[in-house]
């Protein structure tokens, strides 16, 4: 899916990457993030590696997924066919085991990969509740939210920024008054915190921890922690957000001291 608004793009395919899939996913890396789901994964022998391929092809991030899992829903009467189905020990090895007996609405639901994992949670004592994170879990959902988390907190600090520069310039260059406001929201502590969160975010989303401690303490020693990261070896895009977080730090270590 592209979008020619869009922060970030999700481009779907199906079991295998073709060329006109590779085409559409570098028109769209060009211009902005891209993630591809590998969909229908239940289908593939190696889904994983097949995933790894298809990034080796693109360059593109690429996540297997079960999608039709992923907002699976187990009712009462779910439930009740596939407790029948777990204590029967139907193998399950076709889709004429299934529709051999009364479970139509579990394979439109959920195909032969999801009765599978459903019939194996509900043998292992799991209520419809249970089944229904399992089957959330195998759908692959959760891995592609982890794909996307980096991306979109980098866009939200990257929207952050802009909106920071451009007030920077209407302080610089508008009348008194308005230049005085706007400085003045700059300047103002909720602003710095704001600027100091979607710092945070960005990097936790790259895989770095920022201590949440809030005494003193902990303030002034995030903030000499950041200040050494920021004047190491780093792009400017997290030396940035080094500079926020010790701004951040510094006033919120004023707040509880003062």
């Amino acid at each position: 899916m592209i979008g020619h608004d869009a922060d970030v793009d999700v481009h779907v395919i199906a079991e295998a990457v073709k060329p006109e899939d590779r085409a559409a996913i570098a028109a769209s890396a060009s211009v902005r993030p891209t993630v591809v789901v590998l969909n229908k994964a239940d289908l593939i022998a190696d889904p994983r590696g097949c995933a790894a391929h298809c990034r080796g092809l693109t360059g593109v991030p690429t996540v297997p997924m079960v999608a039709h899992l992923a907002l699976a829903s187990i009712d009462d009467g779910a439930f009740s066919a596939l407790r029948e189905l777990a204590a029967s020990r139907v193998p399950l090895g076709s889709v004429d085991d299934v529709m051999s007996g009364p479970y139509r609405g579990l394979l439109e639901a959920l195909d032969m990969f999801g009765i599978a994992q459903a019939v194996r949670a509900s043998r292992a004592g799991a209520d419809a509740a249970g089944i229904e994170r399992v089957l959330h879990r195998r759908s692959g959902v959760r891995e592609v939210v982890a794909a996307l988390a980096p991306m979109l907190a980098e866009v939200g600090l990257q929207r952050v920024r802009r909106a920071v520069a451009a007030l920077e310039v209407i302080a610089a260059t508008a009348d008194g008054d308005i230049a005085a406001q706007v400085d003045a929201f700059l300047r103002d502590d909720d602003t710095v915190l704001a600027c100091m969160a979607a710092a945070v975010d960005a990097v936790q989303a790259a895989g770095m921890a920022v201590d949440p401690g809030d005494d003193p303490a902990a303030h002034l020693q995030r903030a000499a922690h950041w200040q050494r990261y920021r004047s190491g070896p780093v792009n400017p895009v997290h030396g940035a957000c080094g500079d926020d977080i010790v701004r951040g730090s510094l006033r919120l270590w004023r707040r509880v001291t003062t």
